[in-house]
């Protein structure tokens, strides 16, 4: 197509009137413009149409953010024929009302080409689009531009990607301790420590650092050992160890440093030291320990420790976690002495409850055949303080015969007649019992298992003749007695002694609070016989000041007939 003047102004003037109406916000006026077949190409991605209905529809969604807002510049519009259809190509700058001043866009680049129809000039195809300000001078694409941007971008995106896992491990971290904290302050006694040990050991294994062994340690240095509360290999012991501070390999080191107010120290122990390290772990917990390196990790605070034990060194972090851990251990281990002091004092108003009633029991008695209620009452207290005994005995010890009469329960607390005097010379444990009465003990510790434990059922049932109602005497199995183990523990006074036979072991604190009823049964049970001689004394004048009424009346007497009057007197 060849462009005469007149054809060039004639498509100049179609091409001003669909930019000045779509500056006006006309839509319609702007669409008539458009052909039926359309391609359009914006300057954002979005704005991308491949017919008239998709045009006019942006058209008509936007008119209101173009109308009267947008202004063209210092426009350069050229026009070139294409075949049949013409190419209109035009560079301006954009201007947009910023409240009442206009304000520089950018250069803006458009490219229309319009055909002729039978109803006038149509617009097919249009481009519009902003230049790339990163290009510099001679370049096509920036790409040095870009790489450095996309680099400190990276950067950027790295340094902000450090920080949220910093802020995201502090919140981890913060949200552990305050498990530990409400545990802690949640507790009522003493021994929920062991469960916070475990609860220890959960904390430090999803925050990473994972261990064999979690503990909490409290000093009592007044015994001499510390109290060990542990979890190992994800299993709470639910008793705490009693671990000796003159302990070599470890505990003399961990005393040290505590005493130096240090806030924490490593124990890497191999070879002979960890061997003779496991020999005194395995008295503590009768287990075998086999590993070849053990590492213990110890964190301090004003009472004790908290230790993170493994088979390889935790990196400083997790010594610095160990730290925060017992900071915050500490605050909360205030309220824990608390709780054990107001334990202490509510222990000692229940045993000294229960010592009332064994004294006003045997401050009651007016025979010695009131032993057998005494045992009875004894059983139930023992029962009251948390210890369960499988019997209790009373023992009254006759030294010119070297016999004993016994006054015994049942496994069910009740009281079972008493039978003859038992020898004290014959069985292995009553001479052993017996001796210990002689030497002025205070406490007599055996243990009987298998056929040892047999042979003493056999004798006391048979030979001494005491009868158990859990066993009869012709039926007795032998091995079901051989497979349960009897622990007795034998407490002295001046005149005999309290046993109590259970089948488990009595921790050390006990022992020493049950001596204290052997004390408190020996203060009544003199009291008992000195009022039983007085009895005894005061029987003797009254049948002497009888017998001497019945002599002072026969003496009296004339003649044979005066003996109906000292018949009176005898009745």
């Amino acid at each position: 197509m060849k462009l005469s003047k007149e054809l060039e102004m004639e498509v100049m003037q179609v091409y001003l009137d669909y930019w000045d109406a779509y500056m006006k916000g006309d839509t319609n006026k702007n669409i008539d413009y458009i052909g039926e077949s359309i391609t359009m190409f914006g300057s954002t991605e979005n704005e991308v149409f491949t017919d008239k209905q998709g045009a006019a529809n942006f058209f008509t969604s936007t008119a209101g953010e173009v109308a009267g807002k947008v202004d063209f510049r210092n426009r350069n519009i050229n026009i070139v024929p294409v075949d049949e259809m013409v190419l209109v190509i035009e560079q301006m700058d954009l201007y947009i009302l910023s409240g009442n001043d206009w304000t520089f866009y950018a250069k803006s680049r458009l490219s229309s080409l319009f055909k002729h129809y039978s109803n006038g000039w149509k617009l097919i195809h249009q481009h519009g689009s902003f230049p790339d300000n990163m290009v510099q001078e001679g370049e096509t694409i920036a790409f040095e531009r870009m790489a450095k941007e996309n680099q400190e971008l990276k950067e950027a995106v790295k340094r902000r990607t450090i920080e949220l896992e910093q802020k995201n491990r502090e919140l981890e971290i913060e949200a552990a301790l305050e498990r530990i904290r409400a545990r802690t302050m949640a507790m009522q006694k003493s021994n929920e420590l062991a469960e916070t040990s475990f609860l220890l050991f959960q904390q430090f294994k999803d925050l990473g650092a994972t261990s064999e062994q979690i503990s909490i340690g409290i000093f009592r240095e007044e015994d001499n050992i510390m109290e060990l509360y542990s979890t190992l290999y994800g299993f709470q012991w639910e008793k705490p160890a009693r671990v000796d501070l003159d302990e070599p390999v470890v505990m003399k080191k961990i005393l040290t440093a505590w005493k130096e107010q240090r806030k924490s120290l490593v124990i890497d122990i191999s070879g002979n030291d960890l061997q003779r390290y496991n020999v005194y772990r395995k008295k503590l917990s009768n287990l075998e320990y086999k590993e070849d390196r053990w590492v213990i990790h110890i964190a301090f605070f004003s009472k004790g420790i908290l230790t993170l034990s493994t088979t390889e060194p935790h990196s400083h972090a997790t010594i610095a976690l160990l730290e925060r851990f017992a900071i915050m251990f500490d605050g909360t281990y205030t309220r824990f002495l608390d709780l054990q002091k107001a334990e202490a004092q509510a222990r000692e108003a229940q045993i000294q409850l229960a010592l009332e009633r064994v004294r006003a029991r045997t401050m009651a008695m007016h025979n010695s055949s009131e032993l057998a209620d005494t045992t009875g009452v004894l059983f139930q207290q023992f029962m009251n303080l948390g210890i369960t005994p499988k019997r209790c005995l009373i023992g009254i010890m006759d030294k010119k015969n070297q016999s004993c009469e016994f006054f015994y329960t049942g496994f069910d607390g009740k009281v079972i007649p008493s039978p003859d005097l038992v020898p004290m010379n014959e069985q292995e444990n009553l001479k052993q019992l017996y001796n210990a009465w002689l030497k002025n003990k205070d406490h007599l510790y055996f243990k009987l298992v298998g056929q040892q434990r047999v042979n003493w059922t056999t004798y006391i049932m048979n030979k001494a003749k005491m009868h158990f109602p859990e066993y009869k005497p012709d039926k007795i199995n032998l091995k079901l007695i051989s497979s349960l183990p009897a622990v007795f523990n034998t407490f002295f006074f001046t005149q005999g002694f309290i046993m109590l036979h259970t089948v488990d072991e009595i921790p050390e604190p006990e022992i020493s609070m049950l001596k204290r009823f052997s004390g408190v049964f020996e203060q009544t049970y003199t009291r008992f016989l000195d009022l039983q001689k007085a009895e005894a004394q005061a029987r003797e004048a009254q049948i002497e000041a009888a017998l001497e009424r019945v002599r002072a009346r026969a003496m009296a007497m004339y003649k044979s007939e005066e003996l109906a009057e000292t018949a009176k007197v005898m009745f």
